[in-house]
């Protein structure tokens, strides 16, 4: 069960007009809104959904006029509870936390929950 809100994004791609002028470097918003729709949080997670800092900025592109970053806000607390769930592979964290594709606002919580789960320390 995805979010029902991403099931009205027509994969069109407009979004993508947004590439250069995303402060979290996002290129494919397309992607991570198939993500959310499909709960796909490996997807997320590599297409750098967990560094979305919600500004908006893809907001005016979408034809469906979707709140994208409200969407992709919900699939990051989803991605949160469902790591800690163990819902996500441990490598694919691991590997996650080690491209640096985990922003600030999930960073402590998800990187708590790898420490205790046996996860060597960054440094």
């Amino acid at each position: 069960l995805g979010m029902w809100d991403a099931a009205y994004c027509y994969e069109c791609r407009a979004c993508y007009a947004t590439q250069e002028n995303c402060p979290a470097s996002i290129t494919f918003q397309a992607e991570l809104t198939v993500a959310c729709r499909t709960m796909d949080y490996r997807r997320f997670m590599k297409n750098r959904g967990l560094l979305c800092i919600r500004c908006g900025n893809c907001n005016g592109f979408c034809v469906q006029h979707l709140n994208l970053a409200g969407i992709f806000g919900k699939m990051g607390v989803a991605t949160t509870r469902a790591i800690k769930e163990g819902k996500v592979p441990f490598d694919v964290v691991e590997d996650a936390i080690y491209q640096g594709l985990i922003g600030r606002e999930y960073i402590d919580e998800i990187y708590e929950w790898y420490r205790s789960n046996g996860g060597r320390q960054l440094g």
